[in-house]
């Protein structure tokens, strides 16, 4: 069955003037608007392995993450696990901050010094500029 949305539905997308490079956790090397934050609102439809979203912007963006999981397996990131298996990757949700999740896909790294183990969040921040967009809402 053919989807609405998906890597074949993606229009092109118009990116904000002010952008930035910027590394993040993860080894996820993306464009950062330093004037705006967005936060995810809602998914639309998830599919392995991507993640149609309704952003703050009232669009509808897509994030396909197929695109980066060749650079996650080679660097030994931790974002591969919500690779390790399609049921992983679908258990994604929107956590109050507005960002992607995956609850029980756990990842450590410092806070102060100590190692801490948190589930899997990737910023809307980070994930909204790699995003495409697909419809207005």
């Amino acid at each position: 069955m053919a989807s609405d949305f998906g890597p074949d539905a993606v229009a092109d997308g118009v990116l904000a003037e002010k952008i930035t490079l910027r590394q993040r956790p993860l080894g996820y090397l993306c464009r950062v608007n330093k004037e705006t934050k967005h936060k995810i609102i809602r998914i639309v439809e998830a599919e392995p392995f991507w993640v149609a979203a309704l952003w703050d912007t009232g669009e509808v963006r897509i994030n396909d993450f197929s695109k980066k999981l060749n650079d996650w397996l080679l660097d030994g990131s931790a974002a591969y696990q919500i690779f390790a298996s399609e049921d992983t990757f679908m258990s994604v949700e929107v956590s109050a901050e507005g960002n992607l999740l995956w609850p029980e896909t756990f990842v450590q790294h410092k806070v102060d010094g100590e190692m801490v183990q948190t589930p899997l969040e990737m910023e809307a921040q980070v994930l909204f500029p790699d995003s495409d967009f697909v419809e207005k809402s």
